[in-house]
């Protein structure tokens, strides 16, 4: 995937090891902590 290399190594091992609609869900949780806004995903 053409993004992978910008996202971090815990998100790539995260992405490998679960289907991803749940990766979808735990990077927003991730970001909605980091106060990123759903907007900007």
């Amino acid at each position: 995937e053409a993004e992978d290399h910008c996202l971090p190594d815990w998100c790539l091992k995260i992405k490998r090891s679960i289907p991803m609609k749940e990766v979808k869900s735990k990077l927003v949780e991730y970001l909605k902590k980091e106060g990123v806004s759903e907007k900007e995903m």
